[in-house]
C-alpha cells in the first residue's frame, strides 16, 4: 500500500507544472494590468532623480533579473491579490525590480516615479545566494 501511495505521489509531482518567474510576472501583469519587469535600471530610472552634467548621482541602482526574483515576485503577488484586478493600475503603470539601490549613499528598499514603483530585489534576502556588487557607475537620465 505504501508503495502505491509513493508511486501515486511521484506521478502527481511529475505532472505538476512549475511556473517560471517570467510566466508569473506575465500572469500578474495581465491580471492586474500593471507591467512587471526587471532589467537594466536605465530603462526605468525615476525622473525625479535625474541630475545635470557634473553633479554626482543621487541614486544608484544595479540590475537584477526576473529569474533571480522568485521570492520578490511572490511578495508582489501577495500584495496585488489584496486588491481587485485593475485597482492598482489606476495609480501606476508598472512595478520594476532593481538590484541593490543607494539613494544619496544610503541603502534603500525601493522608490517610485510618477507612474511606477521600483522595488529592490536583494538576492541575499531571497535565498538565491547571488551577490550583486554595488558598482561605481550609475544611470543618468
Amino acid at each position: 500500500m505504501k508503495k502505491a501511495i509513493f508511486v501515486f505521489l511521484l506521478f502527481v509531482s511529475a505532472c505538476s507544472y512549475f511556473e517560471s518567474e517570467t510566466e508569473q510576472a506575465n500572469r500578474l501583469s495581465k491580471t492586474h494590468q500593471v507591467d512587471i519587469q526587471a532589467g537594466e535600471p536605465c530603462l526605468f530610472f525615476p525622473e525625479q532623480f535625474a541630475v545635470s552634467d557634473g553633479e554626482p548621482p543621487i541614486i544608484e541602482m544595479e540590475m537584477t533579473t526576473l529569474a533571480d526574483a522568485s521570492e520578490s515576485l511572490d511578495g508582489i503577488e501577495a500584495a496585488l491579490t489584496t486588491y481587485p484586478p485593475g485597482f492598482v493600475a489606476e495609480a501606476i503603470d508598472a512595478i520594476y525590480l532593481s538590484g541593490p539601490m543607494l539613494i544619496e549613499g544610503a541603502a534603500a528598499g525601493g522608490t517610485y516615479s510618477s507612474n511606477s514603483i521600483i522595488l529592490v530585489n536583494l538576492s541575499g534576502w531571497n535565498g538565491t545566494n547571488f551577490n550583486f556588487p554595488l558598482c561605481q557607475t550609475s544611470c543618468r537620465a
